[in-house]
């Protein structure tokens, strides 16, 4: 049995200043996941004070595949209990596209 093993970014590194760089770009996000950012976003719009959403990984490098990878999010300003709730949402909504 061969297991895929999951694709490294290619741009990850260390710039020569010591920043961490990967290839996360908001245009590798591929259309099947489109809907799971906007939904992701629409939950954390009208929240009180300041809350960021950042997305990562495979999701972000363009590299996920519809059905075996996860959306990996990060949440800045969202109070730790909302941020689980969000993320168990989520993952019900999206079941059958992610992990």
């Amino acid at each position: 049995m061969t297991r895929d093993l999951p694709m490294r970014d290619p741009a990850e590194g260390i710039s020569p200043n010591g920043m961490i760089v990967t290839g996360a770009r908001r245009e590798c996000v591929l259309p099947s996941f489109e809907k799971v950012l906007a939904a992701a976003a629409d939950s954390l719009s009208g929240m009180a004070g300041e809350v960021s959403l950042y997305v990562y990984g495979s999701v972000a490098t363009g590299a996920a595949r519809v059905g075996s990878s996860d959306v990996d999010f990060l949440t800045v300003g969202l109070p730790a209990d909302r941020a689980k709730a969000l993320g168990m949402s989520m993952s019900d909504q999206f079941a059958s596209l992610c992990r």
